[in-house]
């Protein structure tokens, strides 16, 4: 945890926090911090800062609030990526939201088994902590927005041909046709991952349709987590 990550809710006047979670345990058991020392702070969806200890006890810690700074840049990359497996798509939202990606989609294609909708991973208390955790790793205070589609065709027709409208596209998928990945970091951009197994044909052309680019970043064949750090990492 390389910040710690304040909400409206841990205030109990306009710049003191009090907190007795997770966030006081390592503020006491780890980091080993005491009265009059710093620690790094930012408030979510705001800026970051330092947080003085003004009270370290048994049961929580207070905390003088300074926030001065902004959030780093965020990623350029807009992330759509077939729904993984219920533990794999911890991860990929944790390494997407750590790379900066603010903006993520995840959509249903052939190779989706039905049952990882019902994945608990999906619900909104679990979405929060994983981008929670994810903005203390990487300092950042500006979550991302996480979205679901559940059925193929309308996803793609509806919300992704308008979605990267004046954007360059990219869909990851190896094959014979796929020509290499190119990246300009500043540049924003749509980037699409299918899931174990890749896309069918079918999916390929109703992506072709919205003027995407199939690519690949090279011969070896990835997980899906794998890729999307590849890719993002570019950026």
């Amino acid at each position: 945890m390389n910040l710690i990550l304040l909400k409206s809710g841990d205030f109990i006047s306009e710049n003191i926090a009090c907190l007795s979670d997770f966030r006081f345990e390592h503020i006491k058991k780890i980091l080993k911090l005491r009265t009059g020392e710093n620690v790094k702070t930012g408030l979510l969806g705001g800026k970051i800062g330092d947080g003085e200890i003004i009270e370290i006890g048994e049961e929580n810690v207070k905390l003088r609030t300074n926030f001065y700074k902004q959030p780093p840049e965020r990623n350029p990359a807009i992330l759509f990526c077939a729904l993984p497996r219920p533990k794999v798509f911890r991860r990929v939202l944790l390494n997407a939201a750590t790379f900066g990606v603010k903006e993520t989609h995840f959509f249903h294609s052939l190779k989706v088994e039905k049952s990882y909708w019902q994945s608990p991973f999906l619900s909104q208390d679990s979405i929060n902590e994983i981008v929670e955790n994810a903005l203390m790793q990487s300092v950042d205070t500006v979550a991302p927005q996480v979205c679901f589609h559940k059925f193929f065709k309308p996803f793609v027709e509806d919300v992704f041909a308008q979605r990267v409208k004046g954007m360059r596209s990219f869909v990851f998928h190896p094959s014979k046709n796929s020509q290499e990945f190119d990246a300009e970091k500043s540049e924003k951009c749509c980037v699409v991952i299918g899931a174990e197994g890749g896309f069918s044909d079918f999916e390929i052309e109703t992506f072709e349709k919205c003027g995407v680019k199939i690519v690949s970043i090279g011969e070896r064949i990835l997980r899906v987590e794998q890729v999307v750090s590849a890719v993002l990492g570019r950026f």
